[in-house]
């Protein structure tokens, strides 16, 4: 009978530390699915983030889209207007270049003492008219 007490305690002490590893392992078990539930949390929390960068992105490329055609536009609109004013300057230029020239002529004119723009050459005859350049 002390054999069979000898493996009861034995098989007693089996069962005991096989209970302690159990209770070990559902421990370690736990553990880890805590540690996946954080994961997964911390996964769906990243999925989230990146939606909302995606989103943002989205929004500032379109913005920056916009901005871009708004300058074009005002580009357009500069150089139209440049345009429109060298074309309005060269006119004056050329108008003032004009009544430059035009001036400096009737300067010279009334230097010369010339009353009219048709030449007049000196005639043998005293009382005959200036007739112009065939007569």
């Amino acid at each position: 009978m002390a054999d069979g007490t000898e493996q009861l305690s034995r098989v007693e002490e089996e069962r005991v530390a096989i209970w302690a590893e159990a209770d070990t392992l559902k421990k370690e078990k736990q553990a880890l699915e805590g540690q996946v539930n954080e994961a997964g949390q911390e996964n769906l929390q990243l999925k989230k983030e990146t939606d909302e960068l995606r989103a943002s992105l989205a929004a500032q490329k379109k913005e920056l889209e916009d901005l871009q055609a708004g300058l074009a536009a005002q580009k357009e609109e500069m150089e139209a207007r440049f345009a429109t004013q060298k074309k309005e300057m060269e006119e004056e230029y050329q108008r003032q270049a004009d009544k430059m020239y035009f001036f400096s002529y009737r300067c010279c004119m009334k230097k010369h003492e010339i009353m009219h723009d048709i030449p007049s050459f000196p005639s043998d005859e005293e009382d005959a008219a200036p007739r112009g350049p065939s007569s």
